[in-house]
Protein backbone atom coordinates (compact mmCIF):
# COMPACT_ATOMS: atom_id res chain seq x y z
CA UNK A 1 0.00 0.00 0.00
CA UNK A 2 1.31 3.36 -0.68
CA UNK A 3 1.82 5.77 2.12
CA UNK A 4 -0.17 8.91 0.90
CA UNK A 5 -2.67 9.74 -1.81
CA UNK A 6 0.48 12.07 -2.95
CA UNK A 7 2.75 9.07 -3.29
CA UNK A 8 -0.15 7.14 -5.01
CA UNK A 9 -0.68 10.15 -7.89
CA UNK A 10 2.81 10.29 -8.24
CA UNK A 11 4.13 6.96 -8.71
CA UNK A 12 0.83 6.83 -11.03
CA UNK A 13 1.91 9.63 -13.58
CA UNK A 14 5.67 7.97 -13.44
CA UNK A 15 3.97 5.03 -14.72
CA UNK A 16 1.68 6.78 -17.60
CA UNK A 17 4.88 8.34 -18.70
CA UNK A 18 6.69 4.85 -18.92
CA UNK A 19 3.28 3.53 -21.30
CA UNK A 20 3.52 6.62 -23.65
CA UNK A 21 6.93 6.56 -24.19
CA UNK A 22 6.83 2.73 -25.40
CA UNK A 23 7.50 2.26 -29.15
CA UNK A 24 7.54 -0.67 -31.46
CA UNK A 25 10.54 -1.05 -33.93
CA UNK A 26 10.95 -4.03 -36.59
CA UNK A 27 13.42 -4.41 -39.17
CA UNK A 28 13.54 -7.21 -41.70
CA UNK A 29 17.46 -7.72 -43.40
CA UNK A 30 17.23 -7.65 -47.04
CA UNK A 31 19.03 -10.80 -46.85
CA UNK A 32 16.90 -12.59 -44.46
CA UNK A 33 17.66 -16.33 -44.21
CA UNK A 34 15.75 -18.92 -41.92
CA UNK A 35 18.79 -21.23 -41.12
CA UNK A 36 18.78 -21.61 -37.56
CA UNK A 37 21.22 -19.28 -37.30
CA UNK A 38 21.03 -16.16 -34.05
CA UNK A 39 21.96 -12.99 -34.77
CA UNK A 40 22.58 -10.41 -32.11
CA UNK A 41 20.81 -6.77 -32.23
CA UNK A 42 21.91 -3.14 -30.97
CA UNK A 43 19.38 -1.16 -30.60
CA UNK A 44 20.20 2.80 -29.83
CA UNK A 45 18.09 5.84 -29.17
CA UNK A 46 18.48 9.64 -28.36
CA UNK A 47 17.04 12.81 -27.85
CA UNK A 48 18.41 16.26 -27.92
CA UNK A 49 21.44 14.96 -27.65
CA UNK A 50 20.84 12.39 -24.54
CA UNK A 51 21.21 8.76 -24.45
CA UNK A 52 17.67 6.85 -23.97
CA UNK A 53 17.68 3.77 -22.42
CA UNK A 54 16.34 1.25 -24.33
CA UNK A 55 14.60 -2.35 -23.23
CA UNK A 56 15.47 -4.99 -26.04
CA UNK A 57 16.27 -8.57 -26.28
CA UNK A 58 19.91 -8.91 -27.56
CA UNK A 59 19.04 -10.99 -30.19
CA UNK A 60 17.04 -13.63 -32.21
CA UNK A 61 17.00 -16.88 -33.83
CA UNK A 62 16.00 -17.34 -37.32
CA UNK A 63 13.84 -20.38 -37.04
CA UNK A 64 14.21 -22.62 -39.86
CA UNK A 65 10.73 -24.06 -38.65
CA UNK A 66 7.48 -22.37 -38.95
CA UNK A 67 5.50 -20.21 -41.99
CA UNK A 68 7.64 -18.89 -44.18
CA UNK A 69 9.03 -14.90 -44.17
Amino acid sequence: MPGSINKLSHTLAALQQVIRSRYLVSYRPATFQRNDGYRTIDIAAQKDGRKLKVFARKGYYASAAGSSP
